[in-house]
C-alpha cells in the first residue's frame, strides 16, 4: 500500500519554490521523491527589492551632488533629508508600496531637499522632504490642482499609507 504526498515549498534564501512528491510504501518502507516542477514563487520581490535598491542608491547619490548641481544655484542635499528620505524608503518598502501599489520616483530639490512622486492612474503625489527634514503631502487632480496639502510628522509615516490610498480614492 502506497501513501502520495504532494507538498509545495518556498526557500526565500534562494527564491526558489518546488512543487514535489512523496510516496511512501508502507509494504516495503520505501520512499520516492520526485521533483514535480520548480517555480520562482517571489518574483515580485525581487523586482521590489531592484527598485528599493535603485531609489536607494539614488538618494545616496544626492549627497554627492555638488552646490549649484543644476546651474542654477542649486543647495546641496542636506544629511537630514537624505536621512529622512531613506527613513520613506524603508517605511514604503516595508508596506509594499514599491512594487505593488504606485509607480515611485525619487528627485533631488533645488532647496536641498529630496521629492518623492507617487504616480497610479487615478493618483498624482508628492512628498516633499525639506533639508530640515520636514515633510509634505501634496495630492494633486489630473489637471495638476492641489487637491490636499498637509505636513507630515517623521513619526507618523503610517500616515503616509492612510493619506495614498485616500488619494487613490479620491
Amino acid at each position: 500500500m502506497s501513501q502520495l504526498i504532494s507538498k509545495q515549498e518556498t526557500f526565500p534564501e534562494s527564491h526558489l519554490g518546488i512543487l514535489y512528491c512523496i510516496s511512501y510504501n508502507v509494504e516495503t518502507a520505501k520512499i520516492d521523491f520526485k521533483i514535480k516542477e520548480e517555480y520562482q514563487p517571489y518574483l515580485p520581490s525581487i523586482k521590489q527589492s531592484m527598485k528599493y535598491f535603485m531609489l536607494n542608491e539614488a538618494i545616496s547619490h544626492f549627497s554627492s551632488l555638488p552646490p549649484n548641481w543644476d546651474s542654477y544655484n542649486a543647495d546641496v542635499i542636506s544629511k537630514t533629508a537624505i536621512k529622512i528620505s531613506q527613513q520613506v524608503l524603508q517605511y514604503l518598502n516595508n508596506e509594499d508600496y514599491i512594487f505593488d501599489e504606485f509607480e515611485i520616483n525619487v528627485f533631488p530639490m533645488r532647496d536641498g531637499g529630496i521629492q518623492y512622486e507617487f504616480d497610479k492612474k487615478q493618483v498624482t503625489a508628492e512628498l516633499e522632504i525639506n533639508p530640515s527634514g520636514e515633510m509634505n503631502f501634496i495630492h494633486y487632480d489630473q489637471q495638476g490642482n492641489i487637491l490636499k496639502a498637509m505636513n507630515l510628522p517623521i513619526n507618523e509615516l503610517s500616515e503616509l499609507s492612510s493619506l495614498l490610498e485616500e488619494s487613490d480614492y479620491a
